[in-house]
Parts: C-alpha cells; sequence; structure tokens
C-alpha cells in the first residue's frame, strides 16, 4: 500500500465508511507493524503515535465503534510504514546521493518546528523543517553511519572505537564526540558544516579511490562549504561566532586604554578563532569601550573603527588590516 492509498483509506476511516474488508485490511497491517515494532528500539515512538492520532483524528470522532477503536489504537502505536520510518529507499528528488542504502530507518520531521530524535547510541539530532534521517542498518557495528538530507543539528555521543559519519550528497562528515550543523543556507548547490563543540573532518568522497581527498578539519566557530557544482571545500567562519570560553565574565569586554594586541588575544581564547594583525603598528593602538551585547563581528567592528583599521575574514582566520597607530 503506497501513502496514497493510506491517506485514503485513513479519510474514509474517518468518516466512518470503511467496508469489513477495509477494516480486516487495517487490522493485519495493524498486526504486522506491531509486530516490527517489538523489535525496535527507537525512542522517538511518542513522537510517531501523536502523529498517527492527529492523521486519524480520533478527537473528532469519539463517538465510533470499538472495532473502530482498537484500530486506531495499533496504528497510532505501531503503524510506522507509511510514515517513512522503516523502508525500501526510493528517492524522489533527481540529486543523486552517495552510496545511500536500500533500507533502514528513516525519520522525517513534517512539522513547522524542529523535532528531536535519539539515535540508538545516545546521539541527539535536531532535525529542521522537511529534513529526514536515515540510520544505516549495520548503525553501530563497526561505524555510526547517518544519511541525511535538509538541515539538522547534531550531538554525537563519544565513542572513539565506533567513528560517526553523516552523508550529504558525496559530502562526509566524520567525527568521534562533537556537536555541529548541517544545512544549506543560499541554496541546493552548497552545504555548510559547521562546529559549535569539538572537531569534524569534512571532506568528499571518492567512488575510484579510497583516500580521502579534498578535505578540511574544523573546530568551534568555523564552518566547511561545500560547493555542489565545483565539489570544492572552503574553510570559513560561522556567521555569529558563539563564546567558547568558560567562565567568560561581562568584565572581560570592558576595555580601558586597553592595547589592542591584548583585546584581541583575549578574544581570541574566547571565540576560538586567530586574529592576526597585519601591520604591527596596530598593536601600538588602544582602545576604549564596552563591547558587551554585540556579537563578534560587531565587536571588531567597534574596534576598527576607533583605530582606522578593518577586518577581512580569509578561511578560518581574521585578518586586521590598516596604517596601524604611531
Amino acid at each position: 500500500m503506497t501513502n496514497k492509498e493510506f491517506d485514503s483509506l485513513s479519510e474514509k476511516f474517518n468518516q466512518g465508511k470503511c467496508t469489513e474488508e477495509e477494516l480486516m485490511l487495517l487490522r493485519k497491517l495493524t498486526n504486522d507493524n506491531l509486530n516490527f515494532q517489538n523489535q525496535s528500539n527507537l525512542e522517538s515512538s511518542i513522537e510517531i503515535q501523536n502523529k498517527i492520532w492527529e492523521k486519524l483524528d480520533l478527537g473528532k470522532n469519539t463517538g465510533k465503534s470499538v472495532k473502530y477503536y482498537w484500530i486506531a489504537s495499533g496504528i497510532a502505536a505501531s503503524f510506522l510504514l507509511f510514515f517513512g520510518l522503516f523502508f525500501q529507499w526510493e528517492f524522489s528528488n533527481k540529486l543523486e546521493y552517495a552510496s545511500i542504502p536500500r533500507n533502514g530507518v528513516e525519520t522525517k520531521n513534517n512539522a513547522n518546528s524542529l523535532q528531536k530524535i535519539t539515535l540508538p547510541d545516545g546521539s541527539h539530532v535536531l532535525l529542521g523543517k522537511n529534513a529526514h534521517i536515515v540510520v544505516a542498518e549495520n548503525f553501530g557495528v563497526k561505524t555510526r553511519t547517518v544519511y541525511l538530507t535538509g538541515e539538522a543539528f547534531f550531538t554525537v555521543a563519544k565513542n572513539e572505537k565506533i567513528p560517526f559519519f553523516v552523508h550529504v550528497d558525496n559530502l562526509i562528515t566524520e567525527v568521534i564526540g562533537t556537536s555541529f550543523k548541517i544545512s544549506k543556507p543560499t541554496s541546493d548547490k552548497m552545504i555548510e558544516v559547521s562546529v559549535k563543540t569539538g572537531k569534524v573532518s569534512v571532506y568528499t568522497h571518492d567512488q575510484k579511490s579510497v583516500n580521502k581527498s579534498n578535505g578540511v578539519i574544523i573546530t568551534p566557530n568555523q564552518k566547511a562549504v561545500f560547493n555542489l557544482i565545483s565539489r570544492t571545500i572552503n574553510e570559513s567562519v560561522v556567521d555569529v561566532p558563539l563564546v567558547i570560553l568558560q567562565n567568560v565574565k561581562k568584565s572581560d569586554f570592558v576595555f580601558d586604554d586597553v592595547n589592542v594586541d591584548e583585546i584581541f588575544k583575549k578574544m581570541q581564547q574566547i571565540y576560538g578563532i586567530e586574529i592576526i594583525q597585519v601591520n604591527s603598528n596596530i598593536n601600538r593602538c588602544v582602545f576604549t569601550g564596552d563591547l558587551n551585547g554585540l556579537d563578534m563581528f560587531k565587536q571588531l567592528e567597534f574596534i576598527c573603527t576607533s583605530i582606522n583599521a578593518n577586518y577581512e575574514v580569509r578561511g578560518s582566520s581574521i585578518f586586521i588590516n590598516g596604517e596601524g597607530c604611531k
């Protein structure tokens, strides 16, 4: 039975118009999927159940007969097949994905809000709208491999013996234990991997060679941007760098005639991003101001304006340009 056929059948069910043959079909599907669920350890089953309750619209049909009720209850608890959580993979779009499994466990987020799922190893994934993830059938045996379409934020449980891989198109993100985000920031021509904590290796998959080529290693507040057309990866700084140093206080962003070289060194520690002064004369400049409440780039803009300089992002580093102070 296809999704479309199930939609039609569920609509008839809600209207109380199912024939005895159709009710028997629902009973069979329910029993089959109950058997499947008993063998599954999916921790997102509560969310699945709620979605299916909404699909069958039982809240509006409390007056239905008992035989309708038990069928709906069974389906709501176990009917995973028609919502794409376990399936024979059938890709409907035209993008070609590398090494996508023919079967596995898929979760798709059809809601307007983020959906949190827990993987068998305890890792967590926040799926964006319309995103879906496939957990490989052999997940956790030698590797922890998932296949992503769309945007997601990962918090990966640390396991040095079993590495974690995320496949998006031919791009592979490999981690041991960290948190990071994968998205398509502008169009389907780009894939972006940005790191919040830890360190990840991002590289392309070459089917002709076992070697990992065209790869980069990124750390917190860095991102790797993969161009699907040119098949190149570029390192950069995330759009809004976050504080990664622990126990940062408001006083750490308040300066009174402080040498900018000291300020840039402190910012480098706070954000984990390399800041390079191109002209050594810049180090003679001093700055006074309160940078609290500003993101890192606004802070840099504020400082550079006061010392007649400017900043430029080159790869994963920031360069400060200017004539400097005498």
